[in-house]
């Protein structure tokens, strides 16, 4: 149930609001405050609404793993494999994650389970306190759930970018009418590890395209070039984003109480040396960059020792990634004359 609630999959209707989809965190809190029975929602009817049955499914990954085996086995006959099926190599390395993860996720659901209550939203926030006294940004119930962690900041302020630029990629209703498909829930620290892994493997997968044969030498270097501030730039990504989101506030936590005291009489704490000789325009304008949102939400604030570095390994990974599928085809031109053959599958599996 939580799963369906998280997809989106519910929808709740007070009597004063237009209906909007809650989340699992917000359901249970609906719940356990009375607002709403426990919905009856049974495994078999979420399974029931799936238009994509196990056999489709099936048969996708037998595709991607036999022409991930037609691959291996190429090399291992040393024959040629192109640019372009070791990037379909590496989707399919990510596919093989994404596959797990939507092992029981229903595929393409149009309608969502409407649940009506008697209780105003109006109530529900007078009823919540002060912790519900903040301007929503999805959704009234924002206040039970909303937890931006790294990679959503980073995200809401590139599309932020791309927004003042107007390239809009969706419009700003309020309250949302369905979870967007970037809403990024924050993950664990075993779905981190996953996230990393096959992150770091994606990146590289490309560099077993080292000492392919390309059309030209300068080709063949650019793609090594590529292929490694690729790999670089995803690493220095995460490591980026594990120091300062991470590694820094568990130091500060640890060393909470060697922390210089409040001034007694002031009751304000010192300023960082060197704070008050940044200029007040350079203050703003760093503000600015840390918080693009449009109606400056504070808890779209990011630290630009994160942004900076993330946002730098972001440029550098994007063009590393297009010169790899330009390349892709580019270098169909002119391939080496065994990437026309086939595999002799009898010298693998003499049974054959």
């Amino acid at each position: 149930t939580h799963a369906d609630a998280d997809m989106g999959g519910i929808v709740l209707h007070p009597r004063d609001w237009t209906p909007f989809p809650i989340d699992a965190k917000q359901l249970h809190y609906l719940v356990m405050k009375g607002y709403l029975p426990y919905p009856k929602i049974s495994k078999r009817a979420i399974a029931d609404k799936n238009k994509s049955d196990g056999l489709v499914r099936l048969i996708t990954l037998g595709q991607t793993l036999w022409f991930t085996a037609n691959c291996v086995s190429r090399s291992i006959q040393h024959l040629a494999i192109t640019t372009l099926e070791l990037t379909t190599i590496a989707f399919i390395f990510c596919t093989l994650g994404t596959t797990f993860c939507w092992a029981h996720k229903p595929a393409d659901i149009y309608r969502a389970m409407i649940l009506e209550t008697d209780a105003s939203i109006a109530d529900i926030l007078i009823k919540a306190g002060d912790v519900a006294r903040e301007p929503y940004r999805n959704t009234p119930l924002d206040f039970v759930s909303r937890k931006e962690w790294s990679w959503t900041l980073y995200w809401n302020n590139w599309i932020n970018i791309l927004r003042m630029m107007k390239i809009v990629f969706r419009p700003t209703v309020r309250p949302i009418d369905r979870f967007p498909n970037d809403a990024f829930p924050e993950l664990s620290h075993w779905g981190l590890f996953a996230f990393s892994f096959f992150s770091i493997g994606y990146g590289a997968i490309f560099l077993g395209g080292w000492n392919f044969v390309f059309p030209t030498i300068t080709e063949r270097l650019l793609w090594r070039v590529a292929s490694v501030m690729g790999l670089s730039a995803i690493v220095g990504c995460w490591i980026a984003d594990t120091t300062v989101f991470r590694i820094i506030p568990a130091i500060r936590a640890k060393n909470a109480k060697s922390k210089k005291p409040r001034n007694p009489e002031t009751g304000i704490q010192p300023r960082r040396f060197g704070a008050k000789y940044v200029p007040s325009k350079a203050r703003a304008i760093a503000a600015k960059i840390r918080n693009n949102s449009p109606d400056q939400d504070p808890a779209l604030t990011i630290p630009l020792r994160a942004l900076i570095p993330t946002t730098f390994t972001a440029i550098i990974y994007l063009l590393a990634r297009a010169y790899i599928l330009i390349e892709d085809f580019a270098g169909l031109r002119a391939l080496p004359p065994s990437a026309f053959d086939t595999v002799d599958w009898t010298k693998i599996l003499p049974h054959l």
